[in-house]
């Protein structure tokens, strides 16, 4: 997952080491950090993200509030969300569902935001299966313990 997330902030780290201009520099790497905490209950947790995610940089735009990014509308800026919804099964088993939803507000949004999607897409497809199995081996664990704890 650092993998990709370097090779995506690569381009705006090379123009800062050549002198450029961009508000990544002194800029922790992009995480989690980033998001907005929209909705955290027992079954699901949702984030946001707000920026120009074409360009180099990201143009994220920081919102503090779920109210801050639910109001948030600016043309030429699209708001992401990501859904994990935790749904049991009859077997005790549960079902980890994640969702992402993109609204891009005017048409400029969805031309810019449409070849930046096709190009990351692949990748973070790779990630969310990534989240998604570490927290499959954290839960597996966790039950392993308890097994022996029993």
């Amino acid at each position: 997952m650092r993998l990709m997330l370097k090779l995506r902030e690569a381009p705006s780290r090379i123009w800062i080491a050549l002198g450029g201009r961009s508000a990544l520099a002194g800029h922790p790497r992009f995480g989690l950090k980033d998001f907005t905490l929209l909705e955290r209950r027992d079954n699901v947790l949702a984030f946001g993200l707000t920026g120009r995610f074409w360009q180099l940089d990201f143009g994220l735009i920081p919102l503090a509030t779920p109210e801050a990014f639910r109001t948030f509308l600016e043309n030429g800026v699209a708001k992401l969300v990501m859904v994990y919804v935790v749904t049991p099964r009859g077997d005790g088993s549960v079902d980890l569902i994640t969702k992402t939803h993109v609204h891009c507000p005017d048409r400029w949004s969805l031309f810019a935001f449409a070849p930046y999607w096709a190009a990351i897409r692949i990748g973070s497809g790779f990630i969310r299966r990534r989240i998604l199995a570490l927290v499959r081996r954290k839960i597996e664990r966790s039950e392993r313990a308890e097994i022996k704890a029993a």
